[in-house]
């Protein structure tokens, strides 16, 4: 009898044992999930805290990009602006106002010059062969356009 109870109680210790093992074993995993969590949300939060620095520093840059450009630009103004001592700085001012708009004009004409290219009737240049008499015959290029009624007209080159 007293080895049944010994038996009985040994066994009911061993599947206790067994449950405490895998409840173990389960939230060792659950520890191991939550200290990836928590890694990954440290890791987050770094770089979320890092993020106003990286925004000032990139504001930073822009500002100093701007400076360099507006520097340039005067620098590009000044080396064309007449070496006169006497000058004034409202002429200085109107000088520069003067190449500005002169820049300007270049540019404008040049966008004109690419939109008038860009829209210009093709031109197409065709071959026809004249008979003067049955004997002889000529080739004449011509340049084939067409009019505005849409007839085609007919110039030779």
């Amino acid at each position: 009898m007293n080895s049944e109870l010994f038996l009985k109680n040994l066994d009911s210790r061993r599947r206790r044992y067994e449950q405490y093992r895998c409840e173990l074993q389960r939230l060792r995993d659950e520890e191991r999930a939550l200290e990836i969590e928590i890694s990954t949300f440290s890791e987050l939060l770094n770089k979320f805290n890092d993020f106003p620095s990286t925004m000032t520093s990139v504001e930073r840059q822009l500002d100093d990009n701007k400076k360099n450009i507006k520097e340039k630009a005067m620098l590009l103004v000044k080396a064309q602006l007449p070496s006169h001592s006497s000058n004034t700085e409202h002429d200085d001012l109107e000088h520069q106002r003067n190449i500005l708009k002169k820049l300007l004009d270049e540019r404008k004409l040049k966008e004109k010059l690419v939109n008038e290219k860009k829209f210009k009737k093709p031109v197409n240049k065709a071959k026809y062969l004249l008979r003067e008499d049955d004997d002889d015959v000529h080739d004449v290029e011509v340049d084939v356009e067409t009019a505005e009624d849409g007839r085609r007209k007919e110039q030779p080159i």
